[in-house]
């Protein structure tokens, strides 16, 4: 039988590492960020990434309620430190909501 080789587990990313990578940026992304700039760190939409969170996503780095606010390290460290998936779930099998409204238009 095949044995399968297991990808080593990744190094998680340190507070220190986070720190100094924002630190010449630190103008542009202040300690404490809104909505639009988590967006732009993360590559989410902002819908995207406010689905994201009323799904108990960020929560250790977000402070819910109107605006959000996330806090910059937190909120990096929970994005880069999240577990790998094993598989990626197929197109089909989890349509976004894009999809469906697509898929009413044609049908239509």
């Amino acid at each position: 039988m095949d044995t399968i080789e297991q990808e080593a587990p990744r190094k998680p990313l340190t507070l220190t590492e986070v720190r100094e990578a924002f630190e010449p940026l630190s103008a542009q992304y202040p300690p404490i960020l809104l909505l639009k700039h988590a967006s732009d760190i993360s590559g989410f939409t902002p819908g995207t990434l406010r689905k994201k969170v009323s799904q108990g996503c960020f929560r250790n780095s977000v402070a819910r309620g109107k605006p959000l606010r996330f806090w910059r390290e937190r909120f990096v460290l929970e994005l880069m430190n999240r577990p790998a998936s094993s598989k990626p779930y197929p197109a089909s099998s989890k349509p976004c909501a894009e999809t469906r409204k697509a898929d009413d238009r044609e049908a239509a």
